[in-house]
């Protein structure tokens, strides 16, 4: 029996009267089996220095009552012999440790505070488990541990050798079939998902599928997406999300897109789908949409760089060249591929199909709008359709099939199928908004058609405001406003407003108002107009919406250091006296209207009654005689109204007569007291509303109404009364 073992067995007892008691026991047995139904091993304190540390007898066993009672055991690890932990699950082989049961180890779990709980993984940690993994960084270490190879599979790697962080699932992908290898991961870089791999320092991939950052892509992140890629070299850039998105350039970023490229630095796409910057672009700006582009100017030239272009959203939206937006819209364009220098600070609000060859241009919307001419800068349109405008400094504010030409400063303000020609090379500072309206060719500036249809301007500085087929044909600083059909043919400084206004002459400095049924020739005759202001037709009211006469104040007028001159009309004829011999008419007397008790007719001899109203006279020389009834007084003092006429203001028969206060007048006279002769007084007769000649003047104080003008012996058939002309003579 030659089985040997070798048990030391430290047994400390507290007993009454004892203090320490050492029992050592050797055994040899050369059985193959011994079986002990029990062993008691009675915990003493650490020996040597506890786990780790040197120890003299191989195969010592002792519990250690200083470390809860863990049993430590003496073993031999082939340099030298040390305290280790006894266990029967773990082995450990060299500086390796492992789990013993290699049958079946996907069932063996490891739970840190999990008891009485089984764990749920391979490792649970729980009762506020931490992981704490120290290494060593130094990529050019070539003793440190590397990536292995893998086998598809998933897997959760902390890499300290270049302190990276590569988590998730790997099958395929850029990193070849055997997964990443260690010069394609990034120093500090995080690589979490299915495939990815972020290869730039300082780099990540937060999530998604086959997204690459690649070497050289330091500082830059992929968040999210998938077959995103980051090129080589092109550092500080992000895409967010999207797929199929790539940036080549520094200071990149992608939002949520797809199919989008960025090459170039400091250039943005928000989102969308196949948005582009290239062309060595810079400082750009896609905000979303689809199919927009920010291209270099001459992609065959090569040209330099394209910065600071925005495209916020839209579809089909291009801009060639630097410091240009479109907002929005569709099949917009800035600048073309050919250009030789850069459209640049050129602007499209939205729209469709409006292109901007100009710097310095701008359209606020609208449909196939153009700015076609390169080296004319400084063009704006405001909306509209199919608009062009080719000479600097050009504006169209909307409307449709609107031309402007080559001139300088030249405005369309809306409207339609307006024209300014191209055809004069002094033509600026123009404008016309309406509808068919045309500045032709000439030499013209600062002229206008504000309005209307069918009008134009055929050289000069002249304006039109409103109307139609209007035409100013060579004047400067004329001015039509309204009407129709008004038609000059030159002149400076005349204004015309009216319809169916012609003027075959010049028409100088004057101001003309009128309307006709029909085209209307004014006058051959340039002296008749020019200089003056006419009103040719209609009424004038001042104070009043509703002029009865040709002029109509309502208010004061004044006349200063002048005079008022009325004519008597050419029909005013028949006697010397410019009397007319039908209606009896003079029209060069004052009267005053006032109320009578009766209908009076004109001649009437009117005294005064009761209550202030008039009748007509009735007895010979009555001192209450007032006047005579006029039958078209020039000036009328009717109430707070005061009226001229020098044709007369006609009365014919009523109870409010005007009342003759001065000048000549149609009196009505008898041969009462006999024949009547030039200069004779007259005064009142017995016969109702006649006068008769005065006897004597002094006799007939304060009634004489009138002195007579003309001599009345009677009628040609004997008639003792009748009419003559009188001056109002109140004595």
């Amino acid at each position: 029996m030659m089985k040997k073992i070798s048990l030391t067995i430290f047994v400390l007892l507290l007993l009454p009267g004892l203090v320490f008691a050492q029992t050592t026991l050797y055994t040899h047995n050369n059985s193959p089996l011994t079986e002990y139904q029990k062993l008691l091993f009675v915990p003493r304190a650490e020996l040597d220095g506890g786990l780790g540390s040197d120890c003299s007898a191989e195969g010592t066993i002792y519990v250690n009552r200083d470390k809860e009672s863990r049993i430590y055991f003496c073993m031999n690890n082939g340099t030298n012999k040390t305290w280790s932990l006894l266990s029967g699950l773990w082995k450990q082989s060299g500086n390796i440790i492992s789990l013993q049961d290699n049958l079946t180890p996907e069932n063996k779990k490891v739970g840190i505070g999990t008891d009485p709980n089984p764990p749920p993984f391979k490792l649970s940690l729980e009762n506020d488990g931490g992981i704490f993994a120290q290494g060593t960084y130094n990529p050019a270490n070539a003793s440190l541990a590397s990536m292995p190879l893998l086998d598809p599979g998933l897997y959760f790697i902390w890499y300290p050798k270049k302190a990276a962080l590569w988590v998730g699932e790997f099958n395929s992908g850029y990193f070849g079939s055997n997964g990443p290898q260690d010069y394609q991961i990034g120093d500090f870089s995080v690589s979490l998902g299915s495939n990815n791999l972020s290869s730039g320092l300082g780099s990540g991939i937060l999530s998604g599928a086959s997204n690459v950052i690649r070497i050289g892509a330091n500082y830059s992140v992929i968040v999210s997406g998938q077959s995103n890629t980051i090129a080589d070299d092109s550092q500080y850039s992000i895409i967010a999300a999207g797929n199929n998105n790539q940036i080549t350039g520094n200071h990149g970023f992608i939002g949520g897109c797809g199919n989008c490229d960025l090459t170039g630095d400091f250039l943005t796409v928000l989102s969308g789908s196949n948005n582009d910057i290239d062309g060595l672009s810079s400082h750009s700006f896609i905000g979303s949409g689809q199919d927009n582009a920010i291209h270099g100017f001459n992609d065959s030239m090569g040209a330099a760089q394209d910065d600071a272009n925005v495209i916020s959203s839209g579809h089909i939206n291009i801009i060639y060249g630097g410091y240009n937006v479109i907002a929005s819209g569709q099949d917009n364009t800035i600048g073309q591929s050919t250009d030789t220098s850069p459209t640049a600070y050129s602007f499209i609000g939205s729209g469709a199909a409006n292109q901007l060859y100009s710097s310095y241009s701008t359209v606020g919307g609208g449909y196939s709008n153009w700015c076609l001419t390169k080296t004319a800068p400084y063009k704006t349109f405001g909306g509209g359709a199919n608009n062009e405008a080719s000479g600097k400094y050009a504006t169209i504010g909307g409307g449709d099939n609107n031309t402007t030409g080559t001139g300088s400063s030249l405005t369309i303000v809306g409207g339609s199928n307006n024209t300014i020609t191209n055809s004069a090379t002094a033509e600026y500072s123009s404008f016309i908004s309406g509808s068919y309206n045309s500045i032709l060719s000439g030499v013209f500036s600062y002229s206008g058609i504000m309005g209307g249809d069918h009008n134009s301007i055929v050289s000069g500085t002249a304006s039109i405001h409103g109307g139609k087929n209007i035409t100013i044909g060579t004047g400067d600083h004329s001015y039509t406003t309204t009407g129709s059909e008004l038609v000059t043919t030159n002149g400076t400084y005349g204004w015309i407003i009216g319809t169916n206004l012609n003027f075959p002459v010049v028409f100088n400095n004057g101001f003309l108002w009128g309307h006709y049924p029909s085209l209307t020739n004014i006058s051959t005759n340039a002296s008749t107009y020019s200089n003056n202001f006419i009103i040719a037709t209609g009424a004038v009211g001042i104070g009043t919406l509703s002029p009865d006469d040709k002029l109509h104040v309502n208010g004061n007028m004044r006349i200063s250091t002048g005079s008022l001159s009325i004519t008597v009309p050419r029909d005013l004829e028949g006697s010397p006296m410019n009397r007319n011999t039908v209606t009896g008419a003079i029209g060069l007397d004052l009267a005053e209207r006032f109320l009578s008790t009766e209908a009076v007719e004109p001649g009437d001899v009117m005294v005064i009654g009761d209550n202030s109203l008039l009748l007509k006279s009735a007895a010979p020389y009555d001192k209450r005689v007032i006047g005579i009834v006029s039958h078209s007084p020039g000036a009328l003092l009717d109430g707070a109204r005061m009226q001229f006429s020098p044709g007369g203001i006609k009365f014919e028969k009523g109870d409010r007569p005007p009342i003759a206060l001065a000048g000549r007048v149609i009196i009505k006279v008898t041969l009462e007291n006999g024949a009547i002769e030039a200069g004779d007084f007259l005064t009142s007769s017995s016969l109702p509303g006649h006068a008769m000649r005065a006897e004597h003047s002094n006799g007939a104080a304060h009634t004489i109404v009138a002195k007579s003008l003309e001599s009345f012996e009677g009628g040609p058939e004997g008639q003792t009364t009748g009419l003559i002309e009188a001056i109002v003579t109140l004595r």
